[in-house]
């Protein structure tokens, strides 16, 4: 049994339960659209933008781009808004009704009134060396859009070149939010060494236990306890519930809704408790399979938007 092996009978198990239990991914995303309306409502543009753009990722929809499109306006940057009108343009085209053709209309309309205004940045690279990258800001540029005048937002833009065996250039440059038209140009690198490469940290590291170290067996005998006791409540908790749904004989809407949180409620109790089957039999091979140098893994608490849990990495 592999070390990923024993640590997924965790991952799975918490993952399947912690759904059941999570706030769907459409409510969450109405409650930061909300907040985005009310946010600009006060003129708190920024706070509205990230509103907005989180509802986005968690449950895209193409009122919720329209919207994020004004805030980016409101707030200056008018490439992105002008981009993001576009790209609500173009997710309308194919549909015919009257609400989808009109918010297509109006997101032509102020796509085209943007485009003039939008600033735009040149980096000129007349000479390029081989292998030659450049970044603007955090962004790397592709060289297919070099010597090329890009729409962005106004701000303040670090330029860096760099290429196997050159020495790097750097510079910086300051763009208007609105009209403006800037050229940086890149001369050509010169020989000598070039930036280090950056290497990611890693996050978890093992710990290495002496001979016949117990810490393993337990840890997972832990879990498994944890999840079949979640498993036991969470069973009793749903038959509790199915009997509410049986009362509500006369409310069919009730007793529908009542009915749905029982399955939430018992499909919960089914995964934490092949969970505890799962991590239990890995407690039960490791304790017998120990090993003279036993390597623990470090225990790292995951949770997303859908999910909670803790996963080993080995």
């Amino acid at each position: 049994m592999s070390g990923r092996a024993i640590g997924a009978c965790i991952v799975v198990a918490s993952a399947l339960a912690g759904t059941a239990h999570a706030q769907p991914a459409g409510a969450q995303a109405e409650t930061l659209f909300d907040k985005g309306k009310a946010l600009m409502a006060k003129s708190q543009f920024a706070e509205a933008c990230t509103a907005f753009e989180a509802s986005q990722r968690l449950d895209p929809a193409t009122t919720t781009l329209m919207n994020l499109a004004n805030c980016r306006e409101k707030n200056q940057q008018l490439a992105t808004a002008w981009g993001l009108f576009l790209q609500v343009e173009r997710e309308l085209r194919a549909k015919s009704d009257d609400t989808s053709t009109k918010l297509q209309e109006v997101a032509h309309a102020r796509a085209a009134k943007l485009a003039p205004l939008v600033s735009k940045l040149t980096i000129h690279v007349a000479t390029p060396a081989v292998g030659e990258e450049i970044t603007r800001g955090t962004e790397h540029v592709a060289s297919e859009l070099w010597n090329q005048a890009l729409p962005v937002d106004g701000g303040s833009y670090a330029i860096v070149a760099r290429a196997p065996g050159k020495k790097p250039f750097s510079t910086s440059i300051a763009v208007e939010p609105s009209g403006d038209g800037k050229t940086i140009e890149i001369p050509s690198l010169e020989d000598g060494e070039a930036l280090p490469v950056a290497r990611p940290t890693p996050v978890a590291s093992t710990v290495t236990h002496p001979a016949g170290s117990l810490a393993l067996p337990v840890t997972f005998g832990i879990i498994a306890v944890a999840l079949g006791g979640g498993a036991l409540g969470s069973e009793l908790w749903g038959r509790s519930i199915y009997d509410d749904a049986k009362a509500a004989n006369g409310d069919r809407t009730a007793q529908v809704r009542l009915w749905d949180k029982a399955n939430a409620r018992h499909y919960a109790a089914q995964a934490m408790g092949i969970g505890a089957i799962g991590c239990a039999g890995a407690a039960l091979y490791l304790f017998v399979t120990r090993k003279p140098a036993e390597t623990v893994p470090a225990i790292v608490p995951v949770a997303t938007g859908t999910t909670v849990g803790v996963q080993l990495s080995f």
